[in-house]
């Protein structure tokens, strides 16, 4: 409960999973207004206010470096700067290029995840389900 969980930044490198994307379309009845929209969304103010709204933690070094950001603590995590330190590790991110054939790779190692998980495969057959899937899925 509140109080017994704390916030901490991962050993290493920072890391993230997820994300999110904003486009206007060739087929927008209004292709202006959406992208000053987008514009905005994507602005450090814009994400400032999003973090203010809804914690949606920001992409911009400028708004990670902004108080409202920096300064943030959550009481559920013992008051913990998670504001700080999901900024800093955000700043830490490098980029990851994904091979033509990610998603299917990941596919088969979800699947082998879940099998193990579920007990239908010790780690070991999960491990090698997982490596023989990449390489059917990846043409190997």
């Amino acid at each position: 409960g509140r109080d017994q969980w704390d916030v901490a930044s991962v050993p290493g490198n920072g890391g993230n999973w997820g994300g999110s994307w904003l486009a206007v379309t060739t087929q927008s009845k209004h292709p202006e207004e959406a992208a000053k929209l987008a514009m905005f969304l994507t602005s450090p103010e814009g994400q400032i206010s999003a973090w203010n709204a809804a914690n949606t933690l920001p992409s911009s070094p400028k708004a990670l470096d902004d108080p409202a950001v920096t300064e943030f603590t959550r009481d559920y995590f013992n008051e913990a700067p998670v504001g700080k330190i999901y900024a800093e590790t955000a700043k830490e991110l490098k980029p990851v290029y994904y091979g033509i054939h990610h998603a299917q790779v990941s596919e088969e190692f979800r699947k082998a995840l879940e099998a193990m998980e579920q007990g239908q495969l010790s780690p070991e057959e999960a491990w090698q389900q997982a490596i023989d899937g990449a390489k059917r899925a990846s043409g190997q």
